[in-house]
């Protein structure tokens, strides 16, 4: 979930493209928009794919609306007074937006500056109304017009009232440049989600744009290359038609006759590779199999009334299959259940830091086992001498027999190559067996 504010200092309608394109180009899933001041004729533009939601006072002025994604669903919280505040639940989550005027009734003959002290308590009588009625996770942004950097009885007010209700402000930077202040806020108390905050640049707002981005650590499935081979008719007819010129190889030392060999061979090789990367994410899951997989597509790609059903659906499946696999687990293992337990506690450790250089720490086993690889070599490297082998001439003995070596012929080759293994490992070249098994013959 992807939650943004921005105050836009008046000027909704001439402003609108810009917004359109930070709620498409950042992907939020909800933006607010502070200091719209519409008369009661206005409404804020429409934007494909989102709804908007506005507040307005006694009088029809909206300050403040907000934009949310229209597949998202969620329920309107009506609040009492005037104070330009929205409030929204979500499925496990509450949302409010707020923005603390400087001017009641403005833009009317009875307009009135709010001092200090009032706007303080209008803000924290706001709170006090979303805390209410929140559920566990809660989240509140807004130009609050409370500077968080100053010592002010305002700001400890406010900073009370987060301590009371166990709650975080996020933002650390500076949200007015003109001003040096941070003004517009992030209230959050969200436990068991990972929380980010951060800051942006609108460029039609002399306010800084902040955005929060919560829910669960989604961690990355692994991914694996592999090489896949396939010697298509393509690649047979392309080997037909630049054969290998053996009249060229007469004239050549057998080194070279080789190589020459070896660089038909690869150029074939690499038209028959292809390179494919793949989530591990079977291996990493042993439990996910292809029935869920087919739930989680059809949860996913259903747009009406039975994709909560589905999603229900797909939900308890996957925890069906999880307590299954751990109860198999469980009994197949020495130890029973203690020892699952044991082993998805250690799994889920951090490695401790290795020092594997003056001034850097490894966190991974593939770092440390890289680091540990690289000392290795260099240290072979650094023992290596250069061979004399002319100091063992006098060591050695005299030769009393010939060796009888027997002539190679094409035959003793091709019965070399026949016995060759297709589904072997291939040498230094990267040439397969099956690519010379093939091209036996021309060898």
């Amino acid at each position: 979930m992807k939650f943004g504010y921005l105050n836009i200092g008046r000027k909704l309608i001439k402003k609108i493209a810009v917004i359109e394109d930070i709620l498409i180009r950042k992907r939020y899933d909800i933006l607010s928009i502070a200091e719209i001041d519409l008369d009661c004729f206005s409404s804020p533009p429409s934007i494909q794919g989102f709804t908007s939601v506005v507040k307005r006072n006694s009088d029809g002025l909206a300050r403040i609306c907000l934009y949310i994604r229209s597949n998202l669903p969620f329920d309107f919280q009506t609040m009492d007074g005037n104070f330009p505040g929205i409030c929204i639940q979500l499925a496990q989550c509450t949302l409010a937006v707020a923005y603390g005027e400087f001017t009641e009734n403005a833009y009317s003959m009875d307009k009135r500056r709010i001092s200090e002290k009032e706007r303080c308590n209008r803000v924290i009588d706001f709170l006090d109304q979303v805390a209410f009625s929140s559920k566990k996770n809660l989240c509140i942004m807004g130009d609050m017009n409370i500077d968080w950097f100053s010592n002010t009885i305002s700001k400890k007010r406010l900073v009370s009232w987060c301590t009371d209700h166990d709650c975080s402000q996020l933002i650390t930077s500076k949200t007015r440049k003109a001003t040096q202040t941070c003004l517009d806020l992030a209230i959050c108390h969200i436990p068991h989600l990972q929380t980010k905050s951060d800051v942006f640049e609108s460029s039609i707002s002399d306010h800084q744009g902040k955005q929060v981005s919560f829910g669960r650590d989604k961690e990355k499935a692994p991914k694996l290359t592999v090489m896949k081979w396939n010697f298509t008719t393509h690649v047979r007819d392309f080997a037909r038609a630049h054969k290998l010129d053996i009249d060229t190889l007469n004239n050549l030392s057998t080194e070279e006759i080789a190589t020459e060999i070896i660089n038909w061979l690869s150029d074939i090789n690499n038209m028959c590779t292809n390179k494919l990367t793949m989530s591990s994410r079977r291996a990493h899951n042993p439990w996910y199999n292809k029935d869920l997989s087919s739930l989680r597509a059809d949860y996913i790609a259903s747009t009406d009334s039975s994709r909560i059903t589905k999603r229900n659906k797909y939900t308890r499946a996957v925890r069906k299959a999880k307590t299954t696999h751990v109860r198999n687990l469980a009994k197949s293992l020495k130890g029973g259940v203690w020892s699952v337990i044991k082993r998805n506690t250690k799994s889920q450790v951090k490695q401790s830091p290795v020092h594997i250089s003056p001034d850097k720490c490894s966190t991974t086993d593939i770092e440390t086992a890289n680091a540990f690889k690289a000392e290795f070599e260099g240290k072979v490297k650094r023992l290596q001498k250069t061979a004399q082998p002319s100091n063992l001439v006098h060591v050695l003995p005299e030769a009393t027999q010939i060796w009888d070596l027997t002539t190679c012929t094409p035959k003793s080759v091709a019965d070399a190559i026949d016995r060759l293994k297709p589904t072997g490992s291939s040498g230094p070249d990267n040439i397969s067996g099956r690519l010379t098994l093939i091209y036996n013959k021309l060898l």
